[in-house]
């Protein structure tokens, strides 16, 4: 069974209005932009090591990620939309073109994200019995970061505001289609408020300062 998955890449102090309004500092946004990048690779690191997904597409308006993506053989189109659903769209068509029969659709802001989730995640829409299914990855404000889709484009829309994710699954029982709500840590922190930035780079300096330790304890044994 053939797995793609959309993985539309968006800037963060472009498309984040609660960042963008907080801060609108060209050293602020620069950073932030170079947070974003490092964000999508962790994300497309993930994707593309998982034992389950055969194809990618990416949508950036980037040449430098475009070509990036080319060396590694990895599809990707013109972010020509303003709109997430016209760009998820295009991105269901180059995959549906190939033969894929499930596609993980997946926003880029997830720094938590890792292999194993993606394959553990995929598992569960490989070994269900329905031929259509749902599956609602949602945020910690009840958003969506997103969907498996079994066969690809059941549902027309990807919403990813707050409490989007209950619409999904609305949508889902108004047209019968099976479907389920994803909590995990892993899939549900995304990057969307100054708040979220500052508890991410708050963590990664908790963990920078519990490996240092770690290592002064080893090398005061060794030395």
């Amino acid at each position: 069974m053939l797995i793609g998955a959309v993985i539309p890449l968006k800037i963060l102090s472009k498309t984040k209005s609660r960042i963008r309004k907080e801060f609108s500092t060209l050293e602020f946004n620069e950073q932030v932009d170079m947070l974003s990048e490092k964000l999508f690779y962790t994300v497309l690191s993930a994707v593309f090591f998982s034992r389950k997904v055969s194809e990618i597409v990416v949508a950036t308006s980037d040449p430098k990620i475009t070509e990036m993506l080319s060396h590694l053989h990895i599809k990707s189109y013109f972010d020509r939309w303003t709109d997430l659903n016209l760009i998820v769209k295009d991105g269901i068509s180059i995959l549906r073109s190939s033969g894929c029969e499930i596609v993980l659709i997946l926003m880029a802001d997830l720094p938590y994200i890792s292999k194993s989730s993606i394959d553990q995640l995929l598992e569960k829409a490989i070994l269900t019995d329905y031929t259509t299914y749902l599956m609602v990855i949602r945020s910690r404000d009840g958003g969506t970061t997103g969907l498996v889709q079994k066969p690809l484009g059941i549902t027309p829309l990807f919403l990813n505001y707050v409490n989007s994710a209950e619409e999904h699954i609305n949508y889902a029982t108004t047209y019968n289609i099976p479907s389920v709500i994803v909590d995990t840590e892993e899939f549900s922190f995304d990057i969307d408020t100054v708040t979220d930035l500052s508890e991410f780079v708050m963590q990664i300096d908790d963990d920078l300062a519990k490996l240092i330790h770690h290592l002064r304890k080893l090398l005061d044994k060794a030395i």
